[in-house]
């Protein structure tokens, strides 16, 4: 009984150690990324950031390559065929 509960004990701590390094890293990058939200400054940042990008597209002429058209439009009428209702049924 004792082997036992050191090796659970041990087996414990290794996957609470594993778990911080793989899974825990990524949520505390998650959980400073929602809170950087939260900060007045940093919203206002990051609405000018993206009135910088709107207008950087705007000022594109394409914003596809001919094969990006092609695959987008093909993919888009598929979509409208699936979708569409048989008046027969």
């Amino acid at each position: 009984m004792k082997i036992f509960l050191y090796k659970l004990l041990i087996s414990l701590v290794a996957f609470y150690i594993f778990f911080e390094i793989t899974i825990g890293s990524r949520i505390d990058y998650f959980e400073n990324l929602l809170n950087s939200f939260k900060d007045d400054n940093q919203r206002i940042i990051m609405k000018e950031k993206l009135k910088d990008e709107m207008k950087k597209a705007i000022e594109k002429e394409n914003y596809f390559t001919e094969e990006e058209k092609y695959l987008i439009s093909n993919f888009i009428k598929k979509i409208q065929d699936e979708l569409s209702i048989d008046k027969n049924n």
